[in-house]
């Protein structure tokens, strides 16, 4: 059984209290029983007075304590504050302080390093993009060759994509991104998105519909919104089985708004959800072996809700299908 710090300095402290007692009693020549009434007591009130004292002394660390949990990676600049600290916690809290710095070093240079490769990259892509695509118009070409440069192609778009996302993941981590707030209809934004990817979900042999109620309004950003939806689509459609089922629903709430994506997919095991909105995370095998994708989507779907001070959920099961939750406030 474990007990809290309180619990323990309140059980020490009693424990010496009471033997200092006892001795004092012996050393007075009270008798075993008058010394036992008297250590008892005493032992008593030095556990209440601890009790009630502990916080007051324990109040440093559990300051300390508080502002390292509100530190994770999206503000490594953040730091402990020492105030109230001394001695060994102040000491405690300069190391903790001096491994949150290098670890913002080292996240920062990974986060520049792969901004910068991302741009270097897009150069030669964009080169290559153009010399496939001059090859592809030049006369006398036979089928064979045809047809894999345009499969060459479609590996350069796909490595485009992926460069597209890392940046802009890189510049919402970073700061860069601003959000222009202004009303929106997010009934008419999600039903738009839904006529758009359609004819892509037609083409899987999949059934693809919005459900809203009348006009349901918030503050966001339009373009982001719009992002948010068309990834929860696109990651629907990608692990929904042709003759599978996708709907959007988008309802009012308690103070905001739910936008429901619920598909009839291959689902996720529950190992596997606490990990789907990191980066490049890819689930099991059976999951995402045949799928195009970098796991990126649902990193910046993640960040788009938060963003907007909303929350993100998933419910799944795997071969029955998966269900993302988003709430989002009338701000």
């Amino acid at each position: 059984m474990s007990l809290s710090l309180r619990a323990r300095l309140t059980f020490i402290y009693g424990a010496a209290f009471c033997l200092l007692a006892a001795v004092v009693c012996l050393a007075l020549g009270l008798t075993v029983r008058e010394t036992a009434w008297s250590a008892g007591t005493v032992l008593l009130l030095a556990m209440l007075i601890s009790w009630l004292v502990a916080p007051i002394a324990l109040a440093p660390l559990v300051r300390v304590a508080a502002a390292a949990r509100a530190i994770d990676v999206t503000n490594l600049e953040g730091r402990v504050p020492r105030r109230g600290a001394s001695g060994e916690l102040a000491d405690l809290v300069d190391a903790f302080n001096e491994t949150l710095g290098r670890l913002e070093r080292s996240v920062g240079d990974m986060r520049q390093f792969s901004t910068a490769l991302a741009h270097e990259l897009r150069t030669p892509l964009t080169a290559l993009r153009g010399e496939i695509e001059l090859e592809l118009r030049r006369a006398g070409l036979d089928a064979r060759s045809r047809h894999a440069m345009e499969s060459q192609l479609e590996e350069v778009d796909t490595l485009t994509r992926l460069i597209d996302q890392i940046l802009t993941l890189a510049r919402t981590e970073s700061g860069q991104v601003r959000l222009t707030p202004v009303p929106v209809d997010l009934g008419a934004l999600s039903d738009a998105m839904v006529d758009q990817l359609v004819p892509v979900a037609e083409a899987r042999a999949i059934d693809l519909r919005c459900e809203r109620h009348g006009h349901i309004l918030i503050d966001g950003d339009v373009a982001w919104l719009q992002r948010l939806v068309l990834n929860l689509l696109d990651n629907a459609i990608k692990f929904t089985r042709p003759g599978g089922h996708i709907v959007l629903r988008v309802r009012r709430a308690e103070k905001g708004a739910t936008l429901e994506v619920q598909d009839t997919g291959v689902g996720m095991s529950s190992a596997v959800i606490p990990h789907i909105f990191e980066r490049f995370f890819r689930a099991d095998p059976s999951r995402s072996s045949t799928v195009e994708g970098a796991g990126l989507g649902l990193s910046l779907v993640k960040w788009i809700v938060e963003s907007h001070h909303g929350r993100v959920s998933v419910e799944s099961s795997p071969g029955i299908g998966s269900t993302f939750k988003v709430w989002l406030p009338r701000t």
